[in-house]
């Protein structure tokens, strides 16, 4: 891990904040989603209450997580953890979650190198494609290069799970710590075909009106950005 992104994680104190109403969409079997959002250098976290319970992205501060989990859930109870990348800041609670969870990790196999989690072995190996099946709602995964080589986004129902791809304000990922702008630029245009109401991001606040002009807006950015 970069030395300056290191020394960031270990000076920031993250506190999640629980986003009431946190299911405006429904879904085929009304599954709740709660938003765990962060307010700083962590990623955001999703907690999918469906039949198999399930944890996207796990961020940077895992007392305050489980805090937050224990709310929720019976912590045993957590069956898979999918991981959007492997950037840190997504991922550096897994190793305390694990410990007190029999849940099982997923991740893109092209993200397996560059996890930086010592003794962390992830149980599935993601390449896009696949429809993960949490019992009574499914999540499809779709490879999204270009922040990594390995992110993905995941989607079912309307709702979009897109960790570093795209942001709110018609934002995207960072290209710069092993990513491509223009695997970002055909990712995002991929998301266009999508019927998307709702986009759950890995950092800010849930776009939850028009989804569609937002996703646009970050592909004409990621267009501008392949020219500079």
């Amino acid at each position: 891990m970069a030395e300056w992104l290191m020394a960031l994680v270990l000076k920031t104190r993250v506190r999640f904040t629980r986003t009431r109403g946190s299911n405006p969409l429904p879904t085929a079997k009304m599954i709740k989603i709660i938003p765990f959002i962060s307010s700083s250098f962590s990623s955001n976290v999703y907690l999918v209450k469906a039949k198999k319970i399930t944890l996207i992205d796990v961020g940077v501060e895992p007392e305050n997580l489980l805090e937050n989990l224990k709310k929720e859930i019976a912590l045993e109870k957590l069956a898979l953890i999918i991981l959007t990348h492997s950037h840190p800041d997504h991922t550096l609670a897994l190793p305390s979650l694990l410990k007190v969870t029999k849940s099982k990790v997923a991740i893109h196999k092209q993200e397996l190198k560059s996890l930086s989690i010592p003794k962390i072995k992830p149980d599935i190996l993601l390449k896009g494609g696949e429809r993960l099946n949490l019992g009574d709602f499914s999540l499809e995964v779709i490879h999204t290069p270009g922040h990594t080589p390995g992110s993905i986004c995941l989607y079912q129902d309307g709702i979009l799970f897109s960790g570093d791809t795209i942001f709110a304000g018609g934002n995207i990922g960072r290209t710069d710590l092993g990513g491509n702008n223009k695997d970002l630029g055909s990712s995002i245009k991929k998301l266009t075909h999508l019927n998307i109401e709702i986009v759950y991001p890995g950092h800010g606040e849930p776009i939850q009106k028009n989804a569609k002009e937002e996703i646009l807006s970050s592909l004409q950015l990621a267009k501008e950005c392949l020219k500079t």
